[in-house]
């Protein structure tokens, strides 16, 4: 489809992709803040045990497949999102590369 409509024909120069793909860095930490500050005043109203769970609904492009934000692609980029389950009693930290199917 994007090379249908000439989507991404000619990207910009590197240093402005780099340039975009900071500013995203930048607003995922400010994310973290804010998270991190939601997860402080949730201790302070509610002790106890906490359950904090974390997704995301897409990735970006920048650049990789001629592409650029996050429409018009099924690529990895776009798919792979973390999960994080943090709080859990007993259970170790742990990255997870790959899908797994859990039984019932």
């Amino acid at each position: 489809v994007a090379e249908a409509v000439g989507i991404c024909e000619r990207l910009p120069a590197e240093r402005k992709v780099a340039l975009m793909r900071g500013l995203y860095l930048g607003e995922l930490a400010s994310a973290d803040a804010k998270l991190r500050q939601i997860v402080t005043l949730l201790r302070e109203v509610a002790p106890g045990p906490l359950v904090t769970v974390v997704t995301a609904d897409h990735g970006e492009h920048f650049g990789e497949h001629r592409l650029l934000g996050h429409e018009f692609s099924l690529h990895g980029e776009l798919l792979r999102v973390p999960l994080v389950v943090h709080g859990l009693e007993g259970v170790a930290p742990a990255v997870i590369p790959a899908h797994r199917s859990i039984s019932p």
